[in-house]
């Protein structure tokens, strides 16, 4: 796996340097005396604006390197990252941002705090999970933006959106609107794991790590999740907290019978637009709908009318919760602690242009707009991300060294841990770098296709030099033939396996595009393929998106039960149900076989 950082000649103009010359300039219309005191002057001041771009140039490095930055390379930037990052904060003026520590993070594990280096927000040095979190909300950032440019593609719940677009203002519809697309593409492009899936029970929010199997929303950060496609419904669920946050949308896990602090059942999220609390069920990958008006729910709107939540069962299918539930909630911030910090809130205060995310995050804010909105509701930090980034630390430094369970995990997931069109294309599909640049690099679009290679050139990799050439399998500088022999076996097997997972993103970054006859190609290529199953789900649902929206609406009612018995066919039937309401509305069905 290839680690080394790759360097960019920094050619960006400094402004700073205008000033010294017109100082210097200034210095020579003077005669006499006056020469040589303003010569010292104007050295003087030279001096500062050399030492202040220096200072600034560092934060600049910074913001480079963590362009440059991929999950593949990940702990060679972050130390880079670190470095510069501290060189910056140690000159900063830190009196240009006003910061006041919070006591949220007091009802999380202070050992675990101290594991991931946030045990005091006030400290001026950034650490490894610093980084970490400041590439997460990087990709994250990246990935919202151009996902809240598209339009809504889901004609079933559109007349749910728009209704609320008079009673909200402008900015609250924006939160609204936007918030279901981040959720619609999380639930896309997110495969739902079997574990906890049910709507019949709740899930208990874990308050330790397993170990002895995985610890539900525990296996993955929020951008692995993106970046591996799969995840439990809470992994998946914060991978929309996690973009929502970009988009300045307050987000919040609702928690039933919550006595005590990090504890209670997980159900919903709510979205907080406007004046109200939203709600988005992760499980069913569905809004919370009222069954009264053409409109999504909100929390207080579920607590007072039992039928909002009697309508969520299904024949077949109970629903794990009534409104009698609903009296005793937690509302849980979903962030990490390092985001309320006053580094944090320096180094997004420092940020331009190009480089602004959101970084910063006041729990204390948080916490009052959730009292506001649902005042008989308890409110605090959420300990399930200080959890997802302990396992993390112990993972990683597991995959720092040879051994069986490394190899194992490698193993599962090569297509994503190697460098290979995939795992590469997906990153830039995960930062809006669908088409080529100027500069001739390579797109996503054209990295997937470069993953479809064929049978015949995968089994001649092993043999042939031209093949490996082209598939950028060659032999290392004094890599032992045997190590050279098994990563060809390797490779062989991510590039059979990378056919089926490029048609799949593929699928998904042309249903975005709004391309649906590309799309519904790749995907139905996938459903024909015996070895392709694991991605037969995610694939159907698609598909049956892109028939709604082609108005094949009989077509899409027969494709949601295609499948049954698997985690997403729950949410499936509860979109049928709405879809059949549409098909009822309409006095004669339209069966277009066009994009138009």
């Amino acid at each position: 796996m290839p680690n080394s950082l790759h360097f960019r000649q920094f050619a960006s103009s400094h402004p700073l340097w205008t000033c010294v010359f017109c100082v210097v300039l200034a210095t020579c219309l003077f005669s006499g005396c006056r020469k040589s005191a303003s010569s010292q002057m104007a050295q003087r001041l030279g001096q500062r604006i050399e030492e202040k771009k220096t200072k600034t140039d560092s934060l600049r490095t910074a913001m480079q390197f963590l362009d440059q930055m991929e999950p593949l390379t990940r702990d060679n930037f972050i130390t880079e990252i670190k470095l510069q990052l501290n060189t910056w904060i140690q000159e900063a003026d830190r009196n240009s941002v006003q910061y006041s520590a919070t006591d949220a993070t007091g009802v999380l594990d202070a050992e675990m705090l101290a594991a991931v280096e946030a045990t005091n927000p006030l400290k001026q040095n950034f650490g490894y999970w610093d980084v970490d979190y400041i590439f997460q909300c990087y990709v994250m950032n990246a990935t919202a933006a151009w996902i809240a440019q598209s339009p809504v593609r889901d004609q079933v719940v559109l007349p749910y959106l728009e209704a609320h677009r008079d009673e909200l203002d402008e900015e609250g519809f924006r939160q609204l609107e936007e918030a279901y697309k981040l959720f619609d593409w999380t639930m896309r492009n997110v495969r739902l794991k079997v574990m906890d899936s049910s709507v019949s029970d709740l899930s208990t929010n874990p308050r330790t790590l397993s170990e002895n199997s995985d610890t539900l929303g525990c296996s993955y950060l929020p951008f692995e999740t993106a970046a591996y496609c799969e995840g439990d419904f809470v992994e998946r669920g914060r991978v929309f907290n996690a973009l929502a946050a970009q988009r300045g949308i307050q987000t919040y896990w609702v928690a039933v019978g919550a006595n005590e602090p990090s504890s209670g059942k997980l159900w919903a999220i709510a979205v907080a637009a406007g004046k109200n609390l939203f709600l988005f069920e992760p499980k069913l990958g569905f809004p919370v709908f009222d069954p009264d008006e053409t409109k999504i729910a909100t929390l207080n709107a579920a607590q007072d009318n039992p039928r909002i939540l009697r309508r969520m069962a299904l024949p077949g299918f109970e629903y794990a919760l009534s409104s009698a539930d609903l009296k005793d909630i937690r509302l849980y911030v979903d962030a990490e602690p390092c985001a309320d910090s006053a580094r944090m809130k320096l180094l997004e205060s420092k940020l331009l242009t190009g480089e602004r995310m959101v970084l910063y995050r006041s729990f204390d804010d948080a916490t009052q707009l959730a009292s506001e909105l649902a005042p008989d509701s308890k409110v605090q930090l959420w300990n399930v991300p200080l959890l997802a980034q302990i396992h993390a630390t112990a993972l990683r430094d597991m995959l720092r060294t040879v051994n069986e369970s490394a190899q194992d995990y490698m193993r599962k997931r090569s297509i994503w841990m190697t460098p290979n069109p995939i795992s590469i294309g997906h990153f830039k599909h995960l930062k809006g770098q669908f088409e080529n640049g100027d500069d001739g690099q390579a797109g996503a679009l054209r990295d997937y296709v470069n993953s479809l290679v064929d049978e015949l050139s995968i089994q001649r990799l092993s043999f042939d030099p031209k093949v490996r050439e082209e598939l950028q399998v060659v032999r290392m500088p004094g890599e032992p033939l045997q190590v050279f022999e098994q990563r060809i076996v390797q490779m062989q097997a991510v590039y059979r396996r990378a056919k089926r997972d490029g048609d799949f993103l593929l699928g998904q970054l042309h249903f975005d595009r709004g391309n649906y006859s590309e799309a519904r190609s790749r995907l139905e290529n996938i459903l024909s393929d015996d070895t392709a199953q694991r991605w037969y789900i995610p694939a159907s649902y698609t598909l049956a998106r892109i028939q709604i929206e082609l108005g094949q609406l009989e077509q899409a009612a027969e494709q949601l039960i295609t499948y049954r018995d698997n985690p997403r066919e729950v949410g499936n039937r509860m979109r049928l149900r709405y879809l059949r309401r549409m098909i009822d509305s309409q006095p004669e069905q339209s069966d277009q076989s066009d994009d138009s």
